[in-house]
């Protein structure tokens, strides 16, 4: 079974999500939170670590494990072993490597609901819930 990392990215009470090209196999145009494979031989910390400096080029950042591993089926029947991570600092600015359409939404009830995967929904909201900050 192939392994994801998903990253909930945290910024002055805002989470970062992607909007799906249209051209995305699985549910285009949907909001995602950004995730990416763990590759043979590497765990799934190593993969958040390395994804993130691909994709954004963050740098300094400690994460938290918030759940996982957890099984999710693709809507293309793909299964997965999900891990979710929570990164809330880092080091330097934030940049869009791979010019993806990302960007900040406000961590409430109302834009968590837009999120398409109903496991993502649900660890938000389980953050949420712990620091009270709705």
């Amino acid at each position: 079974m192939k392994k994801l990392v998903v990253f909930g990215l945290i910024y002055k009470n805002q989470f970062l999500v992607m909007n799906r090209p249209s051209n995305h196999v699985n549910k285009p145009g949907s909001l995602t939170l950004p995730a990416g494979h763990v590759e043979d031989g590497e765990t799934s910390k190593d993969a958040t670590y390395r994804e993130l400096k691909e994709e954004f080029d963050m740098s300094g950042f400690e994460i938290e494990l918030l759940k996982g591993p957890y099984p999710h089926l693709s809507a293309t029947n793909k299964e997965y072993e999900v891990y979710f991570y929570l990164i809330k600092d880092w080091d330097g600015q934030f940049v869009n490597v791979e010019n993806q359409d990302v960007f900040f939404m406000d961590l409430n009830e109302e834009n968590i609901g837009l999120i398409e995967i109903e496991s993502s929904r649900d660890i938000l909201r389980e953050y949420i819930s712990k620091i009270n900050c709705i």
